[in-house]
């Protein structure tokens, strides 16, 4: 299994929520979207604000890689062991920011 071994300058655990009812005074109650007897599947958007062309080329193969189904592994800030994840889109948003440094945004989501 492949590995993502560009570590990413920021990275923010995502929830996602839906919204299933609203009341006359406009109030508006959200739940996650996953049951309680579901284990809730993190989201992270890891952000790269000064990855070299080597990072960033890394993360692309990877999402070329892994298109699909396909998945990779990941060490996330805080945890001692990898965990299995997936991109949630097809594709990363970058730019580049001067000669030969990029900025670049990633979306993944864990698996099991």
């Amino acid at each position: 299994m492949t590995e993502l071994m560009a570590s990413p300058e920021s990275v923010e655990e995502i929830r996602i929520h839906r919204t299933l009812t609203s009341s006359p005074a406009g109030l508006i109650q959200r739940r996650n979207v996953y049951t309680s007897h579901y284990p809730f599947m993190k989201q992270y958007r890891l952000t790269w604000n000064t990855a070299s062309k080597a990072e960033k080329d890394e993360v692309v193969q990877l999402l070329r890689d892994t298109r699909g189904s396909g998945t990779f592994t990941w060490k996330p800030t805080g945890t001692s062991t990898a965990a299995t994840f997936r991109f949630i889109s097809e594709s990363i948003t970058w730019e580049a920011v001067s000669a030969g440094v990029y900025s670049l945004t990633v979306l993944v989501e864990e698996t099991r």
